[in-house]
Order: C-alpha cells, then structure tokens, then sequence
C-alpha cells in the first residue's frame, strides 16, 4: 500500500481533502465521481458509490443523449412471425 500525505483545507463553508492524480488514479477515481465514507476506529475509508441504472440513464442524456447505433439486419421474415 503506497501512503502518501494529503492536506484539508476549507472550501466555502465546507472542508476539502486534496488528492494528487497519481493518488485518484491508483485508486480507480476521478474528479466527479461520488464516494461512499466509511469511518472505523478514527479511519475514514472512501470507495466509489457504483451507478445506478437510474444515474446512467439520466447521464446518457445529460450528455447529449444521443443514440447512433446502426440497425442490425437480422435478414427476412422466417416461418410465421410476417405481420
């Protein structure tokens, strides 16, 4: 395990624990991602809150929304299923 040091400082009203790049990419994070804190015995452990497929739905669109995907031709009609 890599140890690192780390500062809080305040940002507004609230507190803020800086993070280099090397530290988020080690951990598989990045800047927006939300996190779910544990605290145990004076430790606070951070781990990334996974999506929802509410939240991915809902960022599909925010990011444009757009769907391109090509329609795939299955060939013709086979046996009853001609409507």
């Amino acid at each position: 395990m890599a140890k690192t040091l780390s500062r809080i400082f305040k940002n507004g009203n609230s507190q803020a624990i800086s993070l280099n790049k090397t530290v988020l990419n080690q951990a598989g994070l990045e800047i927006g991602d939300n996190l779910v804190v544990e605290i145990e015995s004076g430790a606070v452990k951070l781990t990334k809150k996974e999506k929802s497929i509410k939240d991915e739905i809902q960022d599909f669109y925010r990011n444009g929304g757009r769907y391109e995907e090509e329609e795939i031709d299955f060939g013709g009609p086979v046996g009853k299923e001609v409507w």
